[in-house]
């Protein structure tokens, strides 16, 4: 492994490792001591926090900020970026990324590969700022969902199905479609207002979600804009099924049930009465009536190019 000459200021204090100790199968353990060597080896005084239940990865940044650390790398997926993210991070605390999840998705976004190669990204101090999505006092990097993939993600996230990555969302996706209906939505942002019968909203910051699904292709974390992405609830479940292969790599674009709109703010609203659930990063958001908002540039990111839209 290479080690370049750092030249990012996060080199001029210590850095904080914030790990989920049950990501990738014991993934996160193994990257985190490879990380602690090559970060020891540039000089680089390292503290390593773990985390084993839910929330403890937001204390564990929260303790970080108070010890003044310079640099937080995180050990972990989607959702364990989604906790460390609510402290929150200020924008002048870069953050760094050790892929060990089941999805990664703000990694394949900014470019951080799997292995080793993602340390050398840290030694290198490239840093880049990236928008994130306010919700309430909430925040979130990737893709919120309202519909059919939040019920998706609860099933996921309240352990009634535990395949993960790319499979998991598929087999989850089948087995929620036989049961779920459309509902009613009112959707309001730059582009006006959309009361419509929906199969799911997607409110896309990054190009995919659940481990890989190109559900938002264009999306960039750059442009101070978010990729919605509606389902019509006109499409039979048969009609579902079929898009959903083709989900996978961004060709449900186009399809005539499905819209895209481009805005900067979102307000999602259900029209039955009973509010929804939001999920983003594979945790839950919100519920219905909920407000979402760009803040543009407001999370430093440790990345290997560019990433202007």
């Amino acid at each position: 492994m290479s080690m370049p000459v750092m030249t990012n200021s996060a080199t001029q204090g210590p850095w904080t490792i914030i790990a989920n100790a049950y990501a990738g199968r014991g993934r996160a353990r193994q990257a985190v001591e490879r990380c602690s060597v090559a970060l020891g080896k540039a000089g680089i005084e390292t503290n390593v926090l773990w985390s084993h239940a839910v929330g403890q990865s937001t204390e564990a940044a929260k303790q970080a900020l108070a010890d003044d650390t310079t640099t937080i790398v995180i050990a972990g997926g989607d959702g364990t970026i989604n906790e460390v993210l609510q402290a929150p991070i200020p924008a002048e605390v870069p953050i760094g990324f050790l892929p060990s999840g089941s999805g990664n998705d703000l990694c394949r976004a900014v470019g951080i590969p799997t292995g080793p190669e993602a340390i050398d990204i840290l030694l290198a101090g490239h840093s880049r700022r990236i928008d994130l999505v306010g919700c309430g006092e909430r925040r979130f990097v990737t893709v919120a969902a309202v519909g059919l993939d939040a019920e998706v993600s609860e099933a996921k996230l309240t352990g009634r199905v535990r395949l993960p990555g790319t499979i998991g969302y598929v087999w989850t996706t089948l087995k929620t479609l036989a049961t779920y209906r459309p509902r009613p939505l009112r959707l309001e942002g730059d582009f006006g207002r959309i009361e419509s019968s929906c199969w799911l909203v997607a409110t896309a910051n990054t190009a995919s979600y659940g481990g890989g699904i190109q559900i938002a292709p264009d999306a960039q974390p750059t442009d101070g804009l978010l990729d919605i992405i509606i389902v019509d609830g006109s499409m039979s479940r048969l009609s579902i099924m079929r898009l959903l292969p083709r989900a996978l790599r961004g060709r449900h674009i186009g399809n005539a049930a499905v819209r895209v709109e481009r805005t900067s703010w979102l307000r999602v609203e259900s029209l039955d009465g009973v509010g929804q659930v939001l999920h983003a990063d594979g945790e839950r958001l919100a519920h219905t009536p909920a407000m979402l908002q760009v803040i543009p540039e407001a999370l430093t990111v440790l990345a290997p190019r560019p990433l202007d839209p």
